[in-house]
């Protein structure tokens, strides 16, 4: 059961599609057309079916008391739940397939951590998936290109294509990596809260503090935040830089470590350091030098889309236009809308105020107990959630276990 649970979490987070990539390794059905595109269904699709299989036999074994998690995290979760089965369209087998995958792929996170999740393996899986993550996208970054792990689902990857999403510095166009997701802003996002997640673990009172592979532990943690600062770094990823930012910043506050654990602390920020040395100008770019021509268009896109948000609330305030009906419904307007770059915008356009409401509450109960060791997770969680949608259910599949995954820790470390 867990080692199920804990590969099904590794390949959902280095797999940029369902369709391809590790999902469709080792194909047992082939289905020409489901929910707009051809889909392999390889044999990783099976370890969902593999966790609440064994989960059920092993609880109707042992018989362990059930838990929800905290009330705070658990009753918004599951109004916004309700709240979006009522106000999905259900002529749209697409919408369907996406958003209630998404929402019971969340529950099942966030249930099974809560019931049965153990911290050993969760370091060890998040190292992994910062392995994997960080190292593609540092080479992505120096080749700037693909590695050529198409295998795995990584997409094709050129600067100087339209499409793919770059940074200008140096007078040329810089391919921001994608790490195997399909977006710097996602690669941002997993990055940042699986460093905060590491840090958080490590942080707490240990149960194997006599163990042999202490060392062993503390070597892994180390090369794992190395390879995941520089990952988070070459995604030239604002709303991921800051949320991780603040992250760090309470999680300094609240362990109030010594400083000889500061010190220690800081040997994995060298490599990162060196980068800095040599591409400080790159993540200037991105932060004060906002004249070129790629950052005033990101930019007045997101003003674009905020205003269209706002819009479409004073049209539909009571009850929205419906369950991932946001893009459609802008473009009739504008032709070239997307979605807002904003968590509760989206969500109070998509399922009116009480949407809107449900989400303030699930964002700022939690931080009613300061004294719970998972909200500089939370926190950054709530900041990114300001510049983008990578840390929603709604997103995709891969945003609902990383979403799942944060709201998790509230319970497990209060």
């Amino acid at each position: 059961m867990q080692i199920s649970f804990g590969l099904f979490v590794f390949f959902s987070l280095t797999t940029p599609s369902w369709r391809y990539g590790s999902f469709a390794w080792m194909p047992l059905l082939q289905i020409a057309d489901l929910v707009g595109g051809p889909m392999q269904i390889g044999i990783f699709n099976l370890l969902p079916i593999c966790v609440v299989g064994s989960w059920a036999l092993l609880r109707w074994q042992v018989g362990q008391k059930w838990q929800w998690g905290q009330r705070v995290v658990m009753l918004p979760m599951l109004a916004l739940t309700f709240l979006s089965f009522a106000r999905l369209t259900l002529l749209s087998p697409r919408r369907i397939f996406l958003h209630l995958g998404g929402w019971a792929i969340a529950w099942l996170v966030y249930l099974f951590l809560i019931n049965e999740g153990k911290e050993t393996w969760r370091i060890w899986v998040v190292s992994f998936i910062l392995w994997v993550q960080g190292g593609v996208a540092v080479i992505q970054f120096f080749l700037q290109r693909e590695v050529g792990l198409d295998f795995f689902g990584e997409l094709p990857l050129n600067p100087l294509f339209s499409g793919v999403t770059v940074l200008f510095a140096r007078n040329i166009r810089w391919l921001r990596a994608y790490g195997l997701t399909a977006h710097p802003n996602l690669l941002g996002a997993i990055l940042a809260i699986l460093l905060l997640i590491l840090l958080q673990g490590n942080s707490l009172p240990s149960r194997r503090s006599g163990s042999r592979f202490r060392n062993l532990h503390k070597i892994i943690i180390g090369i794992s935040l190395s390879v995941g600062l520089l990952g988070l770094f070459v995604s030239f990823s604002r709303s991921a830089w800051l949320g991780f930012g603040i992250g760090f910043l309470v999680w300094v506050w609240q362990t109030r470590a010594t400083i000889r654990f500061t010190l220690l602390s800081l040997l994995p920020l060298l490599p990162l350091l060196f980068m800095l040395l040599f591409y400080h100008d790159l993540a200037t770019s991105r932060l004060v030098r906002l004249e070129t021509a790629v950052e005033q268009r990101s930019l007045n896109e997101r003003l674009t889309d905020t205003q269209m948000a706002f819009d479409i609330i004073k049209q539909h305030p009571l009850w929205g236009i419906g369950m991932g009906n946001y893009a459609d419904f802008a473009q009739q307007t504008e032709p070239s809308a997307r979605r807002v770059h904003n968590v509760p915008l989206l969500i109070t356009a998509e399922l009116g105020i009480f949407g809107g409401l449900f989400w303030l509450i699930l964002a700022f109960a939690p931080l009613c107990d300061p004294q719970n060791s998972s909200i500089p997770i939370w926190l950054a969680m709530i900041v990114m959630s300001q510049l983008d949608t990578m840390v929603w259910v709604s997103g995709n599949w891969q945003t609902a276990v990383l979403f799942a995954l944060i709201a998790a820790q509230l319970h497990e470390t209060r």
